[in-house]
This record gives structure tokens, C-alpha cells and sequence, in this order.
């Protein structure tokens, strides 16, 4: 074969190699193309999963309101009101007003539409803010089967606290059928006038 004819052959076998290398170079960019989002994907879910898994009130279908002895034949007074920010974001506001002649209660209730499943989860977290110093609330939760448990809440300063107890506080509640929560007090813990916030309330791992 002449030296001419050798030229041409590698000038051949060079362009073929440079094809095939090009055609491997678009193979593996269409296989990072595809191969690529599903790795993210997964390295992403398993972020998700490590996430604290919280379960906001609002999602849960209910009935907001507040109630008081209102001298029948108990004293007492309350009332709210529900805010939206600038994010969208609603917040409870609750005033009441309790008597020191006599016996009274108010409250704030958020009443299940049907009980509501909550052994997923371990515990109720909420932002609480008080606007006067001395103020004394308990938050409660009942079962569908009216067992009643509560905690207080006792504020020193103003401002926002955020609060979370944990389901095994409450030993007599069936958390598998739980039908309210909310805010109680009587005049055996506080008398006056007073004024309170809650915000971000939801049931958390």
C-alpha cells in the first residue's frame, strides 16, 4: 500500500473516531439529562423525609369561637377576632374579661368537625403572645369522649412565646379521636381584662 493510500485509511479512522466520540459525548449528556433530575430528585425526597412533619390547623375542618359565662348564671366575658397578615397567615386574637365578686370563665375553642386521628404525631405547637404581663390562660385538649385535659400558661413579660407540649402530658386523652382544642380560663386563675394572640397552632412529630 502506498504512503498515500495510508494517509487516507488514518484520515478515515480518525474522522470515524472523532464521530464515534462525538455520538458518546451526546449519548452521555442525554443520559445526564435524564439520569441527572432523578438523583436530585431522590437526594431531594430524602431531605423531605428527614423534615419535622407538622400538620396545621387550619387544615383540619372546624369551628372557631369563643364563649363565656356571660351571667347565666356564671360571670364572664370574651370574644375574637380572626387576622390575616401580609403574608396571608390568620392569628386568634382573644379578649375576656372576668369579674372578682363572683365566678366566671371564658375561652377560645377550635371544635373538630369530626375527630381527628393524631397518632402520627407527638405533640401541639403554637406562638402565643400576651399583651399584658400578668396574663394566665390554660390551653386545653378533649377526646371524643369528652375527657378533658389542660396546662397553663402563665406569661411574665409581653411578647411572643412559642409553646409545645408534648402529647404524653396529657395521659387521659385518646389521641386517635380528638375533637377540640383551645384556650380556658376562670376566675380561679385570673380576674380582669385581658388580651392574647395565638398564631401558627399545629400538631408536630
Amino acid at each position: 500500500m502506498s504512503e498515500e493510500n495510508v494517509e487516507i485509511t488514518r484520515a478515515r479512522m480518525d474522522s470515524k473516531t472523532r464521530i464515534t466520540v462525538a455520538l458518546i459525548g451526546v449519548i452521555g449528556l442525554v443520559i445526564g439529562a435524564i439520569v441527572g433530575p432523578l438523583v436530585e430528585k431522590g437526594i431531594n425526597s430524602s431531605h423531605e423525609e428527614n423534615k419535622v412533619v407538622s400538620l396545621p390547623i387550619e387544615q383540619i375542618s372546624q369551628k372557631i369561637f369563643s364563649y363565656a359565662g356571660n351571667n347565666n348564671p356564671d360571670a364572664g366575658w370574651g370574644t375574637f377576632w380572626l387576622i390575616y397578615d401580609e403574608e396571608q397567615k390568620p392569628t386568634y386574637k382573644f379578649e375576656y374579661d372576668l369579674p372578682e365578686d363572683k365566678y366566671g370563665y371564658a375561652g377560645l375553642a377550635f371544635q373538630f368537625d369530626e375527630p381527628q386521628n393524631l397518632d402520627a404525631y407527638s405533640g401541639v405547637e403554637f406562638t402565643i403572645t400576651f399583651q399584658e404581663e400578668s396574663g394566665r390562660v390554660d390551653f386545653f385538649i378533649k377526646d371524643n369522649a369528652s375527657n378533658n385535659a389542660q396546662m397553663q400558661i402563665a406569661s411574665k413579660r409581653t411578647g411572643e412565646d412559642i409553646i409545645r407540649y408534648k402529647f404524653s402530658s396529657f395521659p387521659n386523652i385518646e389521641f386517635s379521636a380528638i375533637k377540640e382544642i383551645g384556650l380556658n380560663v376562670d376566675t380561679n386563675v385570673s380576674t380582669g381584662n385581658y388580651h392574647l394572640e395565638i398564631k401558627d397552632i399545629r400538631f408536630v412529630e
